[in-house]
């Protein structure tokens, strides 16, 4: 077993944040609006509010070149195009989208990443996709004013299953019950960054048998990222990358190598209880 020393850009962004967005024009004052009329030249009337058609960032920066009020002002201008803080959204059929968050905008912006983007591109996508929280993801995939995004992000999927060897249920100290956590890290270490993440709670994987899992809008770092997975005993919520401990079920550490637009495959066997 590989030894267990121990993981979003535009997409992420744009899919979250800007699902959410932040609050504010490129002045302090917002104008109240109930239609396209009633906004000046360079606005639109979104949820009220008439927004301008660029944000306050100048289009031909680098989105990793910008200084943190850049982005924070980016993050909030795109709050607004994309409807403010409207709250979730029922879409049917049991879908509900939730916007996101200015923290998780401002944050994921400000992580080092390999793909070069301009904010006048970040802009034409968010436009793209709109307020329509329900559609922003079919918008996200097919709308040519994306495509410069989606050359940033690719797609983790694959299983995790309990190897043979390992016993379940012969002893209480045996159970396969828990919480199944699947992440990809920036790194090895344990104080590697998350930037992907699920966590299952209770699951029974006694039966041997796999559970699939799948990350969309991976960002493709400037650094190596790395797949790992644990069934814990017990688990308390942590923004950190919680590490199995004694009893519970380890797996391997696998490299991940990703590509624009494609998708990774990745079948991880648990195979050792820490002891």
């Amino acid at each position: 077993m590989t030894s267990y020393r121990t993981l979003n850009l535009l997409a992420t962004i744009l899919i979250s944040s800007l699902t959410i967005g932040c609050g504010g024009l490129d002045t302090s004052v917002k104008t109240d609006c109930s239609g396209p009329g009633d906004c000046i030249d360079g606005y639109e009337c979104i949820n009220s509010i008439c927004v301008s058609n660029h944000s306050p960032v100048d289009g031909s920066k680098d989105i990793q070149d910008l200084s943190a009020d850049e982005v924070q002002q980016f993050c909030e201008w795109a709050f607004d195009v994309q409807g403010g803080n409207s709250g979730p959204v029922d879409c049917g059929q049991g879908v509900t989208r939730v916007p996101g968050t200015v923290e998780k905008c401002t944050s994921e912006l400000q992580s080092p990443y390999s793909c070069q983007i301009t904010v006048g591109q970040m802009e034409k996508c968010a436009w793209a996709m709109g307020d329509d929280l329900c559609s922003h993801q079919d918008t996200y995939e097919a709308h040519a004013d994306c495509a410069p995004l989606r050359q940033c992000f690719s797609t983790v999927k694959g299983t995790v299953r309990i190897a043979d060897a390992v016993a379940c249920g012969a002893t209480p100290a045996d159970d396969c019950k828990g919480t199944l956590m699947v992440a990809i890290l920036n790194g090895p270490q344990q104080s590697s960054e998350v930037i992907k993440r699920d966590i299952i709670q209770k699951v029974d994987m006694s039966t041997k048998t796999s559970l699939p899992f799948e990350f969309s809008q991976v960002p493709i770092p400037s650094q190596k990222l790395y797949l790992v997975a644990a069934l814990l005993e017990t688990y308390t919520y942590s923004d950190d990358f919680v590490f199995p401990a004694v009893g519970d079920i380890g797996g391997v550490l696998e490299e991940l190598t990703l590509k624009p637009e494609d998708t990774t495959t990745v079948d991880v066997t648990l195979d050792e209880r820490l002891e």
